[in-house]
């Protein structure tokens, strides 16, 4: 019945030119990793997300990922995580469209490994109510995230990066970025806090401008890297999961179990969750600036984690990609469906921060 399918680089292997230091793009200069299994990019998705995972994908061609050649001998390896059972007869269009994406050249020559599994989720497990109705509302993707994690310390990752279908990359080689940024860093988390100025708040029909709570301002959003291999890493989130945050968004949940333990421990845990420009976290509030100036912004930047930006252009096709300073995409210039756009732009487990 099909557990996974996996893609490996059949390629012949490419004899490394010689590589000029000082022609490296900025943030890629660090030493080779040969440690197999450094780093697996993780794809989170549920089949309203399969839209937003070709535009992903069709954004990382435009912005390639990887240097050419690649710099590190041992490629990273990618997996499209679905939260329910991918070979199940009423997903067979979902699968049939992630399979073809898979073999795109920019997945095959930028990752070792290109896998589509399942999570295998259902019920209350695959929860995911934005309207915040259930005290569960949250689980599907606290599940999702959770099932990975395990699977990636049991794989023998030494790092997982999480990143949603809300990825806008920012500069090539973000790939090589984020390796270079796992291969160096000894932290159990490394990402971004919420950077935009204000996290709206429904107060009936009326939308207010707020600054999120005194405990939670700082967490790291949940596109970030995470020690997968790190056997301390490893308890502490498994002790988070079952604590009494265990209801709230994973990040959120992480961060606050570690703000509860006593002062000394908490101490010692700041080397361990990591802020770190590879990646910018705007959430789901509105851009003030287009791509290109928080290019200059954020002059180590390699990602954008934007909800809003990504439901800009599903929504609004090629006025979309003009707000927010990109040329159109071949193919995507017509608007999407508004509500799919929704689905796949909104699917992040922290409601945006």
């Amino acid at each position: 019945h099909g557990r996974r399918l996996a893609l490996r680089s059949r390629s012949p292997p490419r004899q490394l030119a010689p590589v000029d230091v000082d022609k490296l793009p900025p943030g890629l200069l660090c030493l080779p990793t040969t440690a197999p299994r450094n780093l697996l990019v993780e794809i989170p998705f549920t089949a309203s997300d399969v839209a937003a995972l070709e535009l992903t994908v069709g954004l990382w061609e435009r912005t390639w990922p990887c240097y050419r050649p690649p710099l590190r001998p041992s490629r990273p390896h990618l997996v499209f995580g679905f939260n329910a059972n991918i070979s199940e007869p009423q997903h067979a269009a979902a699968r049939a469209r992630v399979e073809a994406l898979m073999a795109r050249p920019v997945l095959r020559e930028c990752f070792g490994r290109v896998a589509l599994e399942s999570a295998y989720l259902s019920g209350s497990d695959d929860l995911y109510d934005k309207r915040r109705l259930d005290s569960n509302w949250t689980q599907g993707p606290n599940n999702l995230f959770y099932h990975f994690l395990d699977s990636a310390a049991r794989g023998g990752y030494a790092y997982m990066a999480q990143l949603e279908a809300d990825i806008v990359p920012l500069r090539e080689n973000w790939l090589e970025r984020m390796q270079c940024v796992a291969a160096a860093s000894r932290a159990w988390v490394v990402g971004s806090a919420f950077l935009s100025q204000c996290a709206h708040k429904f107060v009936g029909d009326a939308a207010q401008c707020t600054e999120l709570g005194d405990e939670i301002k700082f967490h790291i959003n949940g596109n970030a890297l995470y020690a997968a291999g790190d056997g301390g890493f490893d308890a502490f989130w498994r002790h988070a999961r079952t604590s009494e945050w265990r209801a709230w968004p994973f990040d959120l949940a992480l961060h606050l179990y570690a703000q509860q333990l006593p002062a000394p421990t908490q101490r010692a845990l700041l080397p361990k969750f990591v802020h770190d420009e590879f990646i910018v976290n705007y959430g789901a509030e509105p851009l003030a600036d287009a791509v290109p100036a928080l290019r200059e912004r954020h002059a180590d930047a390699y990602l954008l984690h934007s909800s809003w930006a990504m439901r800009q252009l599903r929504q609004r096709g090629a006025a979309g990609f003009r707000q927010i300073g990109l040329e159109p995409l071949p193919g995507f210039e017509v608007a999407a469906d508004a509500d799919a756009g929704d689905a796949a732009a909104d699917g992040n487990a922290d409601a945006g921060a």
